[in-house]
């Protein structure tokens, strides 16, 4: 492979010209925790996956995370939605 970078998403192991991962570990495990969490792995778990404390996850994936909460809130008010449309005298479920 070249000596070139591939885009932030890409998990291709793309080496230099020394046969190194040109992405290092560091990078590695951020793309895998961001995977992980969008994935819907909760954070607790990510965070013992990756050998982090909880509180270094927040820090780092705050942004993500606040992300997260909103589709999670967005699905949780449509389902109550749907719960509270009466449909023919019972509850839709």
């Amino acid at each position: 492979m070249g000596d070139h970078l591939h885009g932030g998403g890409d998990l291709r192991v793309d080496r230099t010209e020394s046969g190194v991962d040109a992405y290092g570990p560091v990078r590695r495990r951020a793309q895998a925790i961001s995977f992980w969490l969008a994935s819907g792995v909760g954070p607790v778990e990510c965070a013992g996956r990756a050998g982090q404390s909880i509180q270094v996850l927040f820090r780092y994936y705050a942004e993500f995370l606040a992300e997260a909460r909103k589709h999670a809130n967005n699905l949780i008010e449509e389902s109550m939605r749907r719960w509270e449309r009466p449909k023919g005298g019972v509850l839709d479920t």
